[in-house]
């Protein structure tokens, strides 16, 4: 009977730890997690960007990487001095970037933004956010496809209420897709510390 593998939480906790093993609270959590290293990979780090049309959902990214032990990276002067080249003067060039509703109507801009940010040094992985935009929904994928071609970060995206071709097509490209930032961020915060986890081990005592 399952009652009799009843046990101290943290000891079963300590052991997964110990043997790499990742450890999902709920079954849609398993399944993230499984979805982002089949479709994205493996993070390659903890340095998180964020691209951002709304400057709301930017700071609830911000505040979930925090929150999940992620870091926000810090731009390095030549990347913001390159995303000044995209992102209106009414924008910020500040992590999250907030490149406002501009890339609805020129998808380049998010396309360098992205590229950019993907480019920093300290960027692992980049998560734009789109709302529910299924008029532009063609043009904002081949741009954010674009940039996970060139495998310089990993691309997550975040789009609320992604339309399932745009979803197809990114997936189809390496890119995971999300509706929810905290979904997004807690799967992401996982496989990062799974993988320093397994890197730890590797490098032994």
């Amino acid at each position: 009977h399952t009652g009799s593998l009843a046990g101290a939480d943290r000891v079963y906790d300590a052991a997964f730890r110990q043997h790499g093993i990742i450890r999902a609270d709920t079954i849609e959590a398993m399944l993230d997690v499984a979805y982002l290293h089949t479709v994205g990979g493996i993070p390659p780090g903890p340095g998180v960007a964020v691209s951002t049309i709304s400057g709301g959902a930017g700071v609830i990214l911000a505040d979930e990487i925090e929150a999940r032990g992620l870091r926000l990276a810090q731009l390095a002067p030549e990347t913001r001095a390159q995303l000044r080249k995209f992102v209106p003067a009414f924008g910020s060039i500040d992590n999250p970037v907030d490149t406002t509703a501009q890339p609805l109507n020129d998808p380049d801009i998010l396309r360098g933004c992205l590229a950019t940010l993907a480019h920093d040094p300290g960027v692992d992985t980049v998560i734009p956010f789109n709302g529910p935009l299924v008029e532009y929904a063609e043009t904002l994928s081949r741009a954010i496809a674009a940039v996970a071609d060139e495998r310089k970060s990993l691309v997550l995206a975040n789009w609320l209420l992604a339309p399932p071709s745009a979803r197809r097509a990114l997936e189809a490209h390496g890119v995971p897709v999300f509706d929810d930032p905290s979904r997004a961020v807690k799967v992401l915060a996982a496989l990062v510390e799974w993988s320093s986890r397994r890197e730890r081990a590797r490098a032994g005592p």
